[in-house]
C-alpha cells in the first residue's frame, strides 16, 4: 500500500501507511501477548493450572504466565527458521490443535442436554439443545478428519507435556491425579506423541 500511495500523493503517503502499519502491528503484538498470558493466569487462579502461573509482580501483572508464554513463543519462532513454509505449518498446527477442544465442548453440551444437568426444574424441552450438541459434535469430528490425521498426530507432541502441568495442578489441590478413564487417556496421548515423534524423526510424516 505504501508503494501504491507514494506515487499518488508523495513521500508523506508512504510514511503515513508505514506509521499505520507499525501502530497496527504493535497493537496486535500487545493484545496477543496479553491474551496468551491471560489464559494460563486465569487457569492458575482457579486451580486448573499450577499456582505458579497465578503469581503476580508488584504491578499486578501475571509475571510467570507472561514468562512461560513468551518463552514458548520465542521457541516456536526459532523453530520457524527451520521450516520452508513456517507460516503455513504453524497455521495448520494451530488450527488442528483447537479442534479437539471444540469436539469435547460439543460432546459435553450433548451430555448435559441428554442428562438434564443444569436445567433444574425447567419444563422447557431439551430437544433443541440435544440437536445442537449432536450436530456440533459430529461437525467437530468431521473437521478433525478433514484437517488431516497427520497434523492431529503431530499435535499429540504438544499435548503430551500438558499432562505434567495437569498432574501438578491436581496434586496442589490434594486431588487424585487421574480419575476413571483419565489415566488411559493420558497413556494414549503419550503413546501417540511418541509415535508422532518417531515418524517425524524417520521422515514418514513431516511438519515442514
Amino acid at each position: 500500500m505504501a508503494g501504491v500511495f507514494e506515487p499518488l500523493v508523495g513521500a508523506w503517503g508512504a510514511a503515513l501507511i508505514n506509521l499505520g502499519l507499525m501502530i497496527s502491528v504493535g497493537g496486535a503484538f500487545l493484545s496477543w501477548t496479553l491474551l496468551c498470558a491471560e489464559i494460563p493466569f486465569t487457569c492458575g487462579r482457579d486451580g486448573t493450572f499450577p499456582k505458579w502461573f497465578a503469581v503476580e509482580n508488584e504491578n499486578g501483572s501475571p509475571a510467570n504466565a507472561l514468562l512461560a508464554t513468551t518463552v514458548l513463543i520465542q521457541l516456536f519462532l526459532i523453530l520457524s527458521f527451520f521450516s520452508k513454509n513456517a507460516y503455513q505449518f504453524f497455521f495448520l498446527i494451530a488450527s488442528v490443535a483447537i479442534l479437539p477442544p471444540y469436539v469435547l465442548s460439543g460432546g459435553y453440551a450433548l451430555k448435559l442436554a441428554l442428562a438434564g444437568e443444569g436445567y433444574g426444574k425447567s419444563d422447557r424441552s431439551r430437544n433443541w439443545d440435544i440437536l445442537v450438541g449432536a450436530l456440533a459434535t459430529i461437525y467437530g469430528l468431521w473437521l478433525v478428519y478433514a484437517a488431516g490425521l497427520n497434523y492431529l498426530l503431530m499435535c499429540a507432541v504438544l499435548f503430551a507435556p500438558g499432562i505434567l502441568v495437569y498432574m501438578r495442578a491436581r496434586r496442589e489441590r490434594g486431588e487424585p491425579v487421574f480419575v476413571g478413564f483419565e489415566a488411559a487417556l493420558a497413556v494414549l496421548i503419550v503413546l501417540l506423541a511418541v509415535v508422532a515423534a518417531y515418524l517425524m524423526w524417520t521422515g514418514v510424516i513431516s511438519p515442514l
